[in-house]
């Protein structure tokens, strides 16, 4: 029986509310004496707590799609096979004709310690690198936004190294501190780049949820709706280029996601090529998806119609795919963005066979992806 499907829901959900009524109006009703009674009632007590548990569960399971599979919850580690598809430019770009950084920081960016956003937080020893976190004004959007970035090992002790950049969007509900906490991003960058070809890598994470309202990244009318996309291109980027030692090249800047932050990352990149030149995205889709009662535009505003977008405007940008075939989210919106897909435009997607909606299965992805970023763009080779 399917985990995720409806007999079993409804079958867990028909035996809960069985032992509740007998739990509330059998049970109470029995006379017998002694403790076999009171015992009784305990088991039954006990019995319908952890019913009620595993049935909210189960409609979380499947409203989230969380696991699809009772396989999965007994070896979630399972390692699984990627099988990967090309759509558009068929060749990626040449890393071999990057040209040499020749930036120069400035007394700010090679003294990150007495930059006032960052506080005391930063650490002199950036052996295993480190996360801080700070506020960035939007004189351009009127909105303030949290910020979490990891500065790679080596950061503060080479204060004429400029770096790539991946900015990362989480899903929603959620915030930045998956990206620590869950995913902790900057060990996977930090270990690429021990044992891999990535270059070390700044990572930034934007709070693109505040006060847990789904924005989807749109600009919408009215001062307190999300103008979440102009932050981030107008405000934060260029916060980010004059306070942080990052490479002022498109091409060393990528956007990552899951979910809704994966459809975040693949619209600042389509639309922004100009900024950003690759997404990885893991079970991302290609329209906004609103909440309820947090619709800021319009289902079909042409602003944010991804297919419709690449299709017309064909931007010189890769994004590299990634979802379980049985995770039913991107299923909707992907078969319309790979189709309109054309060169320059680069699209790979990598999908493994079961896993469903969360993080366990997206980790491997993220892998696969920094591995094709690497390949993709000499400013993320090492």
């Amino acid at each position: 029986m399917d985990i995720a499907g409806p007999a079993f829901v409804w079958g867990i959900t028909a035996v809960t509310a069985v032992v509740l009524l007998i739990a509330i109006f059998i049970l109470p009703r029995h006379r017998g004496p002694g403790i076999g009674k009171y015992l009784t009632q305990a088991i039954a007590l006990i019995v319908s707590v952890l019913l009620c548990i595993s049935t909210i569960g189960a409609w979380l399971n499947k409203e989230n799609q969380w696991f699809t599979s009772w396989q999965e919850i007994v070896s979630p580690e399972t390692a699984q096979d990627a099988s990967t598809q090309d759509y558009g430019a068929k060749e990626t770009k040449a890393s071999a004709t990057v040209p040499a950084v020749e930036q120069v920081a400035t007394a700010v960016q090679k003294n990150p310690a007495s930059n006032s956003f960052f506080g005391s937080q930063l650490s002199q020893d950036d052996s295993k690198g480190q996360y801080v976190k700070f506020d960035v004004p939007g004189s351009v959007s009127g909105k303030t936004m949290s910020v979490t970035a990891w500065l790679p090992p080596g950061y503060m002790s080479n204060p004429d190294k400029f770096y790539p950049v991946i900015m990362g969007f989480p899903g929603f509900p959620g915030s930045p501190d998956t990206y620590q906490n869950t995913i902790d991003y900057g060990a996977l960058l930090r270990d690429k780049n021990t044992s891999g070809n990535l270059a070390n890598t700044i990572l930034i994470v934007p709070d693109v949820y505040p006060g847990n309202y789904d924005s989807e990244c749109v600009d919408a009318s009215g001062d307190n709706t999300p103008h979440t996309e102009t932050f981030v291109t107008q405000d934060l980027v260029p916060w980010i280029k004059t306070n942080l030692r990052v490479i002022d090249s498109k091409d060393a800047w990528a956007t990552t996601g899951y979910s809704a932050g994966g459809w975040c990352a693949s619209m600042f990149t389509v639309k922004h090529p100009d900024i950003f030149s690759a997404a990885l995205v893991q079970a991302g889709y290609f329209e906004p998806i609103y909440s309820d009662n947090q619709k800021w535009l319009d289902d079909q505003d042409p602003n944010y119609m991804l297919p419709d977008i690449v299709s017309r405007t064909k931007p010189d940008v890769g994004i590299f795919f990634y979802t379980s075939d049985d995770d039913d989210l991107p299923k909707d919106t992907l078969p319309a963005f790979r189709k309109a897909v054309q060169a320059p435009t680069e699209l790979t997607i990598s999908t493994v066979p079961t896993g469903g909606h969360r993080v366990e299965v997206w980790v491997p992805g993220i892998n696969l992806g920094l591995d094709w970023l690497a390949q993709r763009s000499g400013y993320f080779a090492k």
